[in-house]
């Protein structure tokens, strides 16, 4: 009775580390499932920060070309303004040639 009772003691400790491990075991399914998708989450961040990346250069790009757009169009007027004057100066200088000719 002793040998039993004492095989019934080692079958219940058995029992009782095996529920222990199948349970540790569901946890570390859980705990691989959860850094699976935390893994899948951080390659996802990182595309998303190169795309960023990528973005903002293009950005500051168009922002560069924005602002030397902004000082051609400055230049085109300024000389715009000064072909305008020539061209005023040009026609007040033919008129009084053609008066100075009539004298």
């Amino acid at each position: 009775q002793q040998q039993v009772a004492a095989l019934q003691s080692s079958l219940n400790d058995q029992i009782d580390a095996t529920a222990t491990n199948e349970t540790l075991q569901q946890k570390v399914a859980a705990l691989q499932s959860n850094l699976d998708e935390r893994n899948a989450a951080t390659a996802t961040n990182e595309m998303l920060q190169q795309q960023v990346a990528a973005l903002q250069s293009s950005l500051n790009d168009q922002i560069d070309a924005t602002a030397t757009n902004e000082t051609l169009q400055q230049k085109v007027a300024a000389l715009q303004s000064n072909l305008d004057e020539r061209n005023a100066a040009t026609a007040t200088n033919e008129m009084l040639q053609q008066q100075v000719a009539a004298l």
